[in-house]
């Protein structure tokens, strides 16, 4: 028998799968073996994930998955007042 189609089926999204490693688990190394088989935009999900950090208030993990993500930011671009302001 060949199989000539593979249709993979997840319980979760692959991108969500990333989040819980990432968000939840702190494994950034399993997150990244994720984002990397299933051909995910690995920079967009860091930026994503720092998104999330940012809008609970975890500026410096929010600042980390920045600088993952490839994106030009400072650790001042996060100050409090800036955030609660815009």
């Amino acid at each position: 028998m060949i199989i000539t189609h593979f249709t993979p089926i997840f319980r979760i999204s692959p991108e969500r799968l990333f989040l819980q490693y990432i968000l939840d688990k702190s494994d950034q190394i399993r997150a990244d073996r994720v984002a990397i088989v299933c051909r995910l935009d690995i920079n967009n999900l860091y930026q994503l994930a720092a998104n999330l950090k940012l809008e609970q208030g975890d500026v410096q993990q929010a600042a980390r998955f920045f600088q993952q993500s490839k994106v030009n930011a400072t650790l001042s671009d996060f100050s409090v007042d800036r955030v609660i302001c815009e």
